[in-house]
């Protein structure tokens, strides 16, 4: 049986360029972005909970 993930494990490295390019962005554009992450998470959390249940043999 597998453990429950942590979500506190997660990390994320984001390189000096991508945070200079995101600092460019207008506020309008920087808020455009996080509208689309969120609308990606919403999309995938859906798909998640549409999965069928894994079975172990």
């Amino acid at each position: 049986m597998n453990a429950p993930f942590n979500p506190a494990d997660r990390t994320y490295h984001v390189s000096e360029e991508r945070l200079r390019a995101f600092m460019a962005l207008t506020p309008l554009q920087r808020l455009q972005w996080v509208e689309q992450v969120a609308y990606f998470l919403r999309l995938a959390k859906s798909s998640k909970a549409h999965e069928l249940p894994q079975v172990d043999c």
